[in-house]
Parts: C-alpha cells; sequence; structure tokens
C-alpha cells in the first residue's frame, strides 16, 4: 500500500514538473515571437523613414533644379533683350549718322552749286 502512495505522489510529481517545464518552454516561445514582431516593425518603420527622407531630399533636388533652370533662361533672356537693344540703339545712331552725312553732303552740294552758278554770272 505505501509503495503505490510512493508511486503515485512521484508520478504525480513527474506530471506537474512536465506541465511546469511546457509552460516555461510556451511563455520562451511567445515571447521570442513578440520579440521578433516588434523587431520586425521596428525595421518596417526605419526603412519607410529613410524611403521618406529620400523621396523629400529627391523632391528639394528637382526643385532647385528646375529653379536653377528658371534662372538661366531668365538671364540668358533679359541678356539676350539687352543685346537688341544694345542692337538696335546701333543701327538708329549709324542711320542718323548717315542721314546727317547725307544732308551735310547735299548741303555741300548746293552750296557748290549756287557759287558755281553765282561766279558765272
Amino acid at each position: 500500500m505505501f509503495d503505490i502512495i510512493i508511486i503515485t505522489i512521484t508520478i504525480t510529481i513527474i506530471i506537474i514538473i512536465i506541465i511546469i517545464i511546457i509552460i516555461i518552454i510556451i511563455i520562451i516561445i511567445i515571447i521570442i515571437i513578440i520579440i521578433i514582431i516588434i523587431i520586425i516593425i521596428i525595421i518596417i518603420i526605419i526603412i519607410i523613414i529613410i524611403i521618406i527622407i529620400i523621396i523629400i531630399i529627391i523632391i528639394i533636388i528637382i526643385i532647385i533644379i528646375i529653379i536653377i533652370i528658371i534662372i538661366i533662361i531668365i538671364i540668358i533672356i533679359i541678356t539676350i533683350i539687352i543685346i537688341i537693344i544694345i542692337i538696335i540703339i546701333v543701327i538708329v545712331i549709324v542711320i542718323v549718322i548717315i542721314i546727317i552725312i547725307i544732308i551735310i553732303i547735299i548741303i555741300i552740294i548746293i552750296i557748290i552749286i549756287i557759287i558755281i552758278i553765282t561766279s558765272i554770272v
């Protein structure tokens, strides 16, 4: 009778120990899974942040390039306008000088003709 009691006590102790071990193993597995999930979430968040930063940098670079191109185009247009204005001014000055020279020549010719006519008479 005493043997049976000892056997049942040891069996129950073994069963309790096995159950405790199983529970501990399950808890460890759950903790590992939670840690892995947290790590994965953190990695995903970091990747998303990096992608957003890269996109923002690219957008800023594109905007800067566009601004530079616009400034260059404006400068080119302004210089072209200035060159055209200078050319027009020079042309007008040359034309005026030519007209003045022609007028002077005509006046001189008229004076000469008048002098010749008066000298003949």
